[in-house]
């Protein structure tokens, strides 16, 4: 049985409507539809209270390729939300670009520095070999 099935057959064993249900899991209704009609699943949060209130695991109310999908679905969603820029006041954008810039950069930098320090390195043994023979 799949996630949006199990979820629906626990919501009526307990006679509730989906929006009791989005009540008790501070939810919208349309969040609840949309988990029972298989168009979404909910975020990592959300099966925990689902979980708890229900009183059943995580393993019993998601199959192994679910929670797959739904800890990828939620880490795009944390991405996008990390880069979205229409969150921050106009007169800060250009700054907060910036600095998402500068920090790619570091981030580079510091998986690149071993390298660079392996060739320099390289380069000054052979340049020393090189003196040592003339």
């Amino acid at each position: 049985m799949e996630f949006h099935e199990k979820l629906q057959e626990l919501r009526k064993q307990k006679n509730l409507t989906q929006e009791q249900l989005a009540e008790q899991l501070y939810v919208s209704r349309t969040a609840i539809s949309k988990w029972e009609s298989a168009r979404g699943y909910p975020s990592i949060d959300s099966l925990k209270e689902i979980s708890k209130f229900f009183s059943i695991s995580l393993d019993d109310l998601l199959s192994g390729e679910e929670i797959i999908t739904i800890a990828q679905e939620d880490s795009r969603k944390k991405l996008h939300h990390l880069t979205d820029f229409s969150i921050i006041s106009p007169e800060y954008t250009g700054l907060a670009i910036l600095l998402v810039v500068h920090c790619s950069v570091v981030v580079w930098l510091c998986c690149m520095l071993p390298y660079v320090n392996l060739v320099i390195n390289y380069r000054c043994l052979n340049t020393d070999e090189d003196n040592y023979e003339n």
